[in-house]
């Protein structure tokens, strides 16, 4: 999965950070243990740019992905952690940002798990992630805090 900013809003990360700054439920599939492997749209860009100047990746394909496997849970908790830190003045009704987490019905065929194996990219042409989640995570949150009109008009 891909993130970042600029991610449309009806995406995990940017509809947790979005509904957690609106003070709306964040919705979590099933129980939440579903992993997914996350790829900072930056690392995606660099990658892709990668394969298309490098001439050992002539003709070869690659998968492209970040090593940063974690539950979509445990995602989501780490996103509220980031803004308890960050925001100082919540919604009312809330005391921290899990609060808002509501688990609702799992979409039927909800994959447990998946991510790729990127070890012919990272062997071929010496390409790997530069941004790990945490790093990824907290670049994103902070443009979508410094860019609520954007997402604003985006979520209407």
């Amino acid at each position: 999965n891909n993130y970042g900013p600029r991610q449309y809003p009806e995406k995990l990360i940017p509809k947790t950070i979005i509904n957690a700054l609106d003070g709306k439920k964040i919705p979590i599939y099933g129980n939440g243990k579903q992993i997914r492997d996350w790829l900072y749209v930056d690392d995606h860009a660099d990658a892709v740019e990668k394969i298309l100047f490098n001439k050992k990746s002539n003709g070869n394909k690659f998968n492209v992905s970040g090593d940063n496997q974690i539950s979509n849970l445990k995602l989501v908790i780490t996103i509220c952690n980031y803004l308890n830190k960050k925001i100082t003045n919540k919604p009312k009704q809330i005391s921290k940002f899990e609060d808002l987490i509501m688990f609702v019905n799992d979409r039927p065929g909800h994959d447990k798990k998946y991510f790729l194996n990127s070890k012919k990219i990272r062997k071929k042409i010496n390409w790997k992630p530069k941004f790990q989640i945490n790093a990824g995570l907290k670049s994103t949150i902070d443009w979508y805090l410094i860019n609520k009109n954007w997402w604003k008009k985006k979520n209407n």
